[in-house]
């Protein structure tokens, strides 16, 4: 019997704008989870970016679509926004 699988430390968001629409990201078709689906932008935990979860759904909603949730809120530390907008 396969061992079961372990979780790993993830964050999405739902981003709703005054218009009440919710932004979904459109999953690359050759993903090895949930090709093709539409999902909430999110990601895994990245120890070596992201302090908390919350970084982590920051930085991936910016990474997968450019959209920086920074508004009251300080940046991450260091060059994590750099790096991400590298990748």
């Amino acid at each position: 019997m396969a061992a079961p699988a372990v979780p790993r430390p993830s964050a999405s968001l739902i981003v709703i704008n005054a218009r009440n629409e919710v932004l979904l990201v459109h999953r690359n078709p050759r993903a090895s989870s949930f090709a093709g689906m539409h999902v909430f932008p999110g990601g895994n935990f990245d120890a070596a970016q992201d302090g908390d979860l919350a970084t982590t759904a920051v930085r991936e909603t910016f990474e997968e679509t450019g959209l920086l949730l920074a508004a009251g809120a300080a940046l991450p530390a260091g060059d994590v926004l750099e790096r991400a907008r590298a990748d």
